[in-house]
This record gives C-alpha cells, sequence and structure tokens, in this order.
C-alpha cells in the first residue's frame, strides 16, 4: 500500500487527541448573616425595684441585592467543551475539507486533501483523496460520488459504476470524513483553554486553544523532535445545529524526520452547513458509461461500468437483445465483422473506424431475462 494511503487511515483513526472538557468549575458560597441581639441588664433597688429597660432594636438599613456579574470562570462554565455524539443526524447538508501539509526546510512539500460533500434530501455523498508526494508516482486522486443506490469510483483511469445492493448504501453522515466521536474521544480534564465566541464559516461557535504535546501528534506525524505546537478547535454554538467542530488546526515546527527540520500543519474547515446545493452525477453517466455512438439497453438494472467495459441485466430474452443492438449498433455506424448466435447466447465483433465492440448476451437461469457485457476498445 503506497505511504499516502497509509497517511489517510492515519488521518481519519489517529484524531483522538488528548482533550476534555471544561467542568469541575468552583461553585460560590453565600454566608448568612449573622443576628445579634442585645443583653438586658438587671438593675437592684432597696425600696422598690427599678424597672428593666430593654434596648429598643437598631433601625438597619437593608442592604441593595448584589449585581451578579458574569466572571471569566462563569463565562468558562457556559462554554464548557461539549460534542454531540451524532453531530451530523441534525445538519440537512455541508461540505468538508481536510488538509495536512509536511514542508521542509529544503522545499521539499508533502500534502494530503481529503474533501466531502454531503445532502441529505437527496441523499448523496461526494469524496475526494489527492495530495502531493515527491516520492510516489502517478498517485492522482481518488474520487467517489454516491446518490441513492448508485455508486461512481475513479482512481484517475476513469468513472467506474455500480449498484449498491440494498441496505449496503452509507446513510446520511454515515462513515463521514468528520466523525466526531472518533476524533475527542478519551478527554481528560485541563487539555483545552475556553477563548471566546467567534464566527466560523458563517457558524457562530466556541474558540478553545488546544494543550498539545509531542505524543499527541504521533499518529498524524512521524516527528522525532517537535517543538512550537498549538492546536485551536471552533465548536458550533447555535441552538438549531448539533456541536461540533466548524474549524480545526494544529500547528508544529521542529525536526520532522532525523536531521529534517520543517513544519507540519493539519486543517479541517466545515463549510456549506445546511445550505442547498446539489451533488451531480459525472458527465456522461446517464449512458451507464458507454460512447454516444453505444446505447444502453432501456431499463437495464445492476449495471456496472468502467473504462472500456460495461455489465447490467435486462429482463428480456436472448433474441429480443440481440436484435435491439443489431439495429441500433448499424444505425450508428458500426459493422458486424464476427456472429455466434446460439438459443440462450450471442458474441457479436462490430467495427467503426478502427474501434472494435464485443458484445455477449446470455441467459439469466437464475432470474430470467439476459446478462449484458460489452467491451470497447477505442482507437487512440
Amino acid at each position: 500500500m503506497k505511504r499516502w494511503l497509509l497517511l489517510i487511515i492515519s488521518a481519519l483513526l489517529m484524531f483522538s487527541l488528548a482533550c476534555s472538557a471544561l467542568e469541575g468549575l468552583m461553585d460560590g458560597n453565600d454566608n448568612g448573616a449573622e443576628v445579634t441581639a442585645e443583653v438586658t441588664e438587671e438593675l437592684d433597688g432597696e425600696d422598690e425595684e427599678a424597672p428593666t429597660e430593654v434596648a429598643e432594636p437598631k433601625e438597619t438599613e437593608e442592604a441593595p441585592p448584589e449585581e451578579t456579574e458574569e466572571t471569566e470562570e462563569d463565562e468558562e462554565e457556559d462554554a464548557a467543551f461539549e460534542l454531540d455524539a451524532d453531530a451530523l443526524e441534525g445538519l440537512t447538508s455541508y461540505r468538508s475539507r481536510m488538509v495536512m501539509r509536511t514542508e521542509y526546510e529544503d522545499g521539499t512539500v508533502e500534502e494530503m486533501v481529503l474533501e466531502e460533500a454531503a445532502t441529505r434530501d437527496p441523499q448523496a455523498q461526494y469524496v475526494s483523496m489527492g495530495g502531493i508526494f515527491p516520492e510516489e508516482e502517478d498517485v492522482g486522486t481518488i474520487e467517489m460520488i454516491q446518490i441513492g443506490s448508485t455508486q461512481w469510483i475513479n482512481f484517475g483511469g476513469g468513472w467506474m459504476q455500480s449498484e449498491i445492493e440494498e441496505g449496503d448504501a452509507t446513510g446520511f453522515g454515515e462513515e463521514s470524513l468528520i466523525s466526531f466521536e472518533d476524533f475527542f474521544a478519551d478527554t481528560e480534564e485541563d487539555d483545552y483553554d475556553f477563548v471566546g465566541k467567534e464566527t466560523v464559516n458563517g457558524v457562530e461557535t466556541r474558540h478553545y486553544e488546544l494543550k498539545l504535546g509531542p505524543m499527541d501528534l504521533m499518529g498524524l506525524t512521524a516527528a522525532s523532535d517537535l517543538d512550537d505546537i498549538s492546536g485551536d478547535v471552533w465548536v458550533a454554538d447555535e441552538a438549531d445545529l448539533p456541536e461540533f467542530p466548524v474549524r480545526f488546526i494544529i500547528n508544529a515546527s521542529g525536526e520532522l524526520e532525523e536531521g529534517r527540520q520543517g513544519t507540519f500543519t493539519f486543517e479541517q474547515e466545515v463549510t456549506d452547513v445546511n445550505e442547498p446545493f446539489t451533488i451531480e452525477p459525472p458527465e456522461g453517466a446517464e449512458a451507464g458509461g458507454l460512447p454516444e455512438d453505444v446505447p444502453l439497453y432501456p431499463d437495464a438494472v445492476d449495471l456496472t461500468a468502467m473504462p472500456g467495459m460495461v455489465l447490467f441485466t435486462v429482463a428480456d430474452d436472448v433474441a429480443t437483445v440481440g436484435e435491439f443492438y443489431m439495429t441500433e449498433l448499424e444505425a450508428a455506424g458500426w459493422t458486424r465483422s464476427e456472429t455466434l448466435d446460439t438459443e440462450d447466447m450471442i458474441m457479436d465483433t462490430w467495427e467503426k473506424e478502427g474501434s472494435t465492440l464485443n458484445l455477449t448476451v446470455t441467459e439469466n437461469t437464475e432470474e430470467g431475462g439476459s446478462d449484458i457485457m460489452i467491451l470497447i476498445e477505442e482507437v487512440e
């Protein structure tokens, strides 16, 4: 497995940085007022008893109620660090971008970028993974689109289309790049300081400063000697939104590898929260990955498409499918050069301007109908 894929896995698994909620704040104690009473004096007389004088209670002015001022500790208590366990369930859409960048003093740069977009209605997801890694060749970008039960994957050589079996499709917010239950698990006290409230990416947030040491970054970088480590997280703080990190930043510098000084940066942004946008299928997906002069059979199901090959199933029998492609391909300018036609199978080879098309239609003995495979070798 290439090194950059290992880094992707590390980025998704090692976000359990040491962190904590701000709690255990001191409670104020109210002191009860002490009431003092004056003691009467007893006077002795020889002939008659002098009356006992009782001192009148002194009138005291009632102290005005103390004005309660919000102290720094109260502000910290109001801004205690908390995250919702299922942070995305309350959203309708979002985009996320994660960048992990290493820059050495000799000018060498390594960078990994993960992007994600998701909508609830219609349920759709887009994910891309790519980066810059000088030691690797042909890294490229991996892209994935899922809309309902259809998904497309592109490893750099073209889109592959397939259908997801019922119950296996990823739901909204599932398997997201921002699974915060993993990011901030196992928190401990005093790992964060509350900074203040700020607006980030159009969302009201609570800003916290992370207290990090070199060991906290071991899952993100193989650095052996780091200094100047800083980290910040901004958590959504709006009544109609779940509590999730809207922005998350880590910066560090030092000996990133043995004998190599440089800087390391990790940054994640969540944008377009609950904003309307549409995730579109790849260009040409409506044709099932086939070129314009090769039609997709009507009502095709279980479609799997990749560069140069398309497979699908239809309800019609082998003969009916064969007649359809005979008519359509001839009309599109294809010429049949070879054929093998039996009761339960058709294998035809078609040519056009140097391109070759192999059509195979076989009977689906288990569910009825026909299975079709089309292989196309186009002229370069």
